[in-house]
């Protein structure tokens, strides 16, 4: 069993077949940095437009007790002008961003994707450091304008 197996055990393989199929995959976790921290959030957005209070619960108290505190080393984390949310970039080797692993279903990774601006960031693989170990994970990467984000987060 590998340390992200043990650590976070709803890994799961990728393996659609047919036209806009994911290819056959690693599922990592995803790193969250930001608004989508918030377990409440996640849950809205991962249970969809579904009116059913206790549907979210559950999916609240499932991402609560499912996720990890992790952080990445390497990227910084900014403020993007005119908004209520941050985007993370590459920094220097000082620079690190604390956040969750949390693993999504291949269901929830369309729902980040289609919630996340993949015109302004891109789902990159990265490692970060969980309960020592170091992870690998995905991570949505701001690649809009760099004029658009503020110094301080």
């Amino acid at each position: 069993m590998t340390a992200s197996a043990s650590l976070l055990p709803n890994m799961l393989v990728i393996n659609n077949r047919g036209p806009g199929a994911y290819p056959a995959t690693p599922l990592h976790p995803i790193f969250l940095y930001g608004t989508l921290m918030s377990s409440q959030l996640l849950a809205e957005l991962l249970t969809g437009n579904d009116r059913i209070q206790l549907r979210v619960e559950r999916k609240r108290r499932q991402i609560e007790t499912g996720r990890k505190r992790a952080v990445l080393y390497g990227f910084s984390r900014h403020k993007i002008r005119f908004t209520d949310y941050p985007a993370v970039i590459e920094g220097g080797p000082d620079d690190k961003v604390e956040g969750y692993l949390y693993c999504p279903t291949v269901d929830d990774f369309r729902k980040l994707d289609d919630f996340e601006d993949l015109d302004r960031y891109r789902r990159d693989e990265v490692s970060v450091e969980c309960n020592g170990q170091t992870l690998k994970a995905f991570l949505y990467v701001w690649c809009g304008d760099l004029a658009d984000l503020e110094t301080v987060d």
